[in-house]
C-alpha cells in the first residue's frame, strides 16, 4: 500500500511538472494538482521577474520603491510569507483560516496555484468552497498591478 501511495504521489508531481509547475513549489505545497485552482496570467515580454515581483508584493498592499519601507494596505489579510527562486509564497488570513498561494514566475507571466491551508478542510481532493474565490481576488489584484506596471512603459 506504501509502495502505491509513493507511486501515485510522484505520478501526480510528473503532472504538475508537466504543467510548468517548478519542483521547488511543488515540494513546499501540501496540496495536489486537484486543488491547486492554477491560473496563468499572461504579461508582457519586456517585463522581467524583477517587475513581476513587484506587481506580485504591490497586489498584496506592499511598496518595493524603498526596500526599507514597507507599506501595507487591503485590511492586513493578504501578506507575503517567503520565496523562493520560482515562486514567492503570499499568504491570506481571515479569523481562523489559512490560505497559502504560490505565485510562480513562468515565461509567459506569471502562474498561482493553492499550495497550502489550515483550518480550511483540506483534503486529497477538495478544500474549503472559499479557497478557490479568495485566491481569485489576488488574481485580480495581480493582473491590475501587472496592468498598472505595463501601462507605465517598463
Amino acid at each position: 500500500m506504501k509502495k502505491l501511495a509513493v507511486m501515485l504521489l510522484s505520478i501526480l508531481s510528473m503532472n504538475a511538472i508537466a504543467n510548468g509547475i517548478p519542483q521547488s513549489v511543488i515540494d513546499e505545497c501540501t496540496t495536489n494538482e486537484s486543488i491547486y485552482f492554477e491560473t496563468k496570467i499572461r504579461v508582457n515580454d519586456s517585463i522581467g521577474k524583477d517587475l513581476k515581483k513587484a506587481a506580485v508584493l504591490g497586489a498584496v498592499g506592499y511598496s518595493t520603491s524603498d526596500p526599507d519601507v514597507v507599506v501595507k494596505t487591503f485590511n492586513g489579510q493578504w501578506f507575503y510569507e517567503h520565496e523562493n527562486e520560482d515562486a514567492i509564497f503570499i499568504g491570506y488570513k481571515v479569523r481562523s483560516h489559512y490560505l497559502s498561494v504560490a505565485v510562480i514566475y513562468t515565461p509567459e507571466g506569471i502562474s498561482t496555484i493553492v499550495c497550502n491551508s489550515n483550518n480550511l478542510k483540506q483534503k486529497k481532493r477538495s478544500i474549503h468552497r472559499k479557497a478557490a474565490p479568495w485566491k481569485g481576488t489576488l488574481d485580480t489584484r495581480i493582473r491590475t498591478e501587472i496592468s498598472n506596471v505595463s501601462i507605465a512603459g517598463y
